[in-house]
């Protein structure tokens, strides 16, 4: 990444590592992203503040085992899926009867015996490209915590969609943000 870093979101991706590292994961996930996130003060605030803080985490770590046990697909898919008349949870529930529960879940990626240090899991880079063109589009010269925070939010992933159903969407933030940009946090 060539982009300048503010020091806010150098430290919110610091955390997320940390969170990772935390959950003996082998990649930095949207969860610890997301997680990372809200602990910092101005990130949660634009998040919708205490509510948010207190439920979506909880709601984000559900959704995504549920996608894990679902071998992955979105609620999208899903509906795209019942659409066609398929039944996702009974197919899952086939599978599952037969090879056991969580057959369809993926590990992750495995850690090779020299480096045992959590990497950017897929998910998580796009949102770090996102970022970038967030950035690319306001014309400031570095990535700020408003351009993660959009970014998570306007990926099509399980974690946009939790926020989403908490009323955090890119509409909501582009409000709130603007109205701190009027309201003089442009210092930020």
């Amino acid at each position: 990444m060539l982009t300048r870093v503010t020091s806010a979101a150098q430290s919110v991706m610091a955390r997320a590592y940390e969170c990772a590292r935390r959950d003996h994961a082998a990649v930095i996930g949207e969860e610890h992203v997301l997680e990372a996130l809200l602990a910092d003060p101005q990130a949660a605030r634009v998040l919708g503040g205490r509510s948010v803080v207190e439920n979506v985490l909880h709601t984000v770590r559900d959704a995504l085992d549920e996608r894990r046990r679902k071998g992955g697909v979105t609620a999208a898919e899903e509906g795209a899926l019942a659409e066609l008349g398929i039944n996702l949870d009974a197919v899952v529930d086939q599978i599952e009867d037969q090879l056991g529960a969580g057959a369809l879940a993926s590990d992750g990626p495995k850690r090779t015996s020299w480096w045992r240090r959590p990497v950017f899991s897929a998910d998580v880079v796009r949102v770090l490209a996102e970022a970038e063109r967030h950035l690319a589009a306001t014309g400031k010269r570095s990535l700020d915590l408003e351009h993660l925070v959009l970014a998570l939010v306007s990926v099509p992933s399980v974690t946009a969609e939790s926020l989403a159903r908490q009323g955090v969407d890119e509409a909501s933030l582009r409000t709130v943000l603007d109205d701190e940009g009027r309201a003089g946090g442009e210092g930020r």
